[in-house]
């Protein structure tokens, strides 16, 4: 059980630093627990947040403060575990589909962000469906099979690269394929990519699912975090 008063006293403390991105909209009002307090932090939707300093447990939590209890458990806004051997990560907040009961309200996704890990010419997918999926890359059809929901998977451009890359999203049935999309994507090996993959509710024709993009410059990112 963590409350606003026990976390000073936990042992296994990590010091880091890492940014934060909302996939929907600006989260406003976000606190982060810290070791010894806790502090307001930015959850920007159009681009990554400055870096946050940390130090605290490695089940990071955050909460807003209307509602809490000072000596009563937190009730958090979304908690996740930061891993041994993380640089400058990432964590990317999904609101959890509607009628969800259990659980916080965000899921959080803690992705290795720091461009020694994630450099110019990569490119990221992150499955934000309730469904498994296959993608496929290029014309060589690079293959990830199974892409469970708010999972990650790195693709890295080829050194000839230039222009698009075809790509085909679809659901592996054990008799049958279902196709989801089949487009084009514009990395650049100058900048590194974040694909979202989103889900299209409504019944139309075309593909059913869709992809938005986080960019950054991997120079602009090194001059931002921590060596």
């Amino acid at each position: 059980m963590i409350t606003l008063a026990s976390l000073s006293a936990e042992e296994g403390h990590v010091s880091m630093q890492f940014r934060t991105f909302s996939v929907t909209n600006e989260i406003k009002g976000v606190q982060c627990l810290m070791a010894d307090d806790s502090v307001e932090i930015q959850v920007p939707s159009q681009n990554r947040s400055a870096p946050i300093k940390y130090k605290g447990s490695r089940e990071i939590v955050f909460y807003r403060k209307e509602g809490q209890v000072p000596g009563q458990p937190i009730n958090p806004l979304a908690k996740g575990l930061l891993r041994e051997g993380l640089r400058n990560p990432l964590i990317v907040f999904i609101p959890r589909r509607e009628g969800k009961t259990k659980g916080t309200p965000y899921l959080i996704k803690v992705i290795d962000d720091d461009p020694r890990d994630f450099p110019n010419g990569m490119v990221k997918f992150m499955n934000l469906t309730n469904k498994q999926l296959k993608i496929e890359l290029g014309q060589t059809r690079k293959v990830r099979g199974a892409l469970e929901p708010a999972e990650v998977f790195e693709y890295r451009l080829p050194d000839y690269f230039k222009g698009n890359i075809p790509v085909k999203i679809s659901i592996a049935y054990p008799k049958k394929m279902l196709p989801l999309m089949h487009s084009r994507i514009f990395p650049n090996k100058d900048v590194r990519d974040i694909y979202f993959i989103w889900p299209i509710y409504r019944k139309t024709a075309g593909n059913h699912v869709w992809l938005t993009t986080l960019r950054e410059r991997g120079d602009m990112a090194k001059a931002r975090l921590n060596p």
